[in-house]
């Protein structure tokens, strides 16, 4: 290209040309955009890990209901169940469902009392060892890897290996959610 052609008067006529037709419907979506992602920014704190995932669960939800609506490609199935993988993940980490699913009440209560000053529990159902049993792989995991030796303190409880299999499970959680985004963000394009 000449010098001529990269003059301003012509980077003004290929923008009132190419560009200017288009600049309603750009105001339009930039619009939108600032109305759906009002509240989640407003809401938005530097202090917490949660409000990353606020952020990256309302743009994949964006992205999930626009290639569910418009199914342009033959992949967009596939594209579709992956984002909505990611998206219960996220919903799982966030909650921490992973490191709380040994505590529910399915395997676990425990009651309060105050006695002399004291708080004291006592346990009225203990099923940790079946929940144990439920992830065989995990407590391999956490008996064999030497980084889960400074949480449990040596102490082979089934509350304490219940607990460090939630954390097992959380951590492989979010491998697998990174992964995903690691093998798959690229491709979940328009």
């Amino acid at each position: 290209m000449s010098k001529e052609y990269n003059e301003w008067y012509w980077n003004l006529y290929r923008w009132v040309r190419w560009e200017l037709p288009y600049q309603p419907k750009y105001i339009k979506h930039g619009v939108e955009n600032l109305w759906n992602w009002f509240w989640i920014i407003w809401k938005d704190r530097e202090w917490d890990y949660n409000y990353y995932w606020k952020i990256q669960k309302k743009k994949i939800s964006q992205m999930r209901n626009y290639h569910a609506k418009n199914m342009r490609f033959e992949s967009s199935d596939r594209t579709v169940e992956q984002m909505d993988l990611a998206l219960s993940l996220i919903d799982k980490l966030q909650n921490d469902y992973y490191r709380d699913e040994g505590y529910n009440d399915e395997y676990y209560q425990t009651k309060m009392r105050v006695e002399d000053g004291k708080i004291e529990f006592d346990d009225i159902k203990n099923e940790l060892s079946r929940y144990i049993a439920k992830y065989p792989s995990a407590h391999r995991q956490v008996l064999n890897n030497p980084k889960y030796e400074k949480y449990s303190g040596g102490e082979d409880s089934d509350f304490k290996i219940s607990m460090l299999i939630g954390i097992e499970r959380h951590d492989k959680a979010k491998r697998i959610l990174f992964k995903l985004f690691e093998n798959n963000i690229e491709s979940w394009w328009n």
